[in-house]
């Protein structure tokens, strides 16, 4: 199984303009794979978050293009600042 991670961070006097973006979206984890980890600590950066969405091979393009869609969202706010990876669940490798 592979994932998608979403990382993000801001400022922490943005929260109000990031809590108005996550608001007004209609998939704010996304809509392709299943949110398997949705969580945000604070930092002495502001505030860091991630999503692990879980997908199927086949699926991590539209997963992908999907998250970019995501983060996209949140441009406009200065100080926010995103990536995505793609991340392997080697609890799911065969033995060889």
């Amino acid at each position: 199984m592979v994932y998608i991670v979403m990382r993000w961070w801001y400022p922490s006097h943005k929260q109000e303009e990031v809590a108005k973006v996550f608001q007004s979206l209609e998939n704010p984890t996304g809509s392709v794979g299943e949110t398997t980890v949705f969580a945000y600590t604070g930092s002495e950066k502001g505030i860091v978050g991630m999503i692990f969405t879980k997908v199927t091979g086949e699926k991590v393009g539209e997963a992908l293009a999907d998250a970019a869609t995501i983060l996209n969202n949140y441009g406009k706010i200065e100080g926010y600042e995103g990536n995505i990876e793609v991340w392997g669940d080697l609890t799911e490798v065969p033995e060889t």
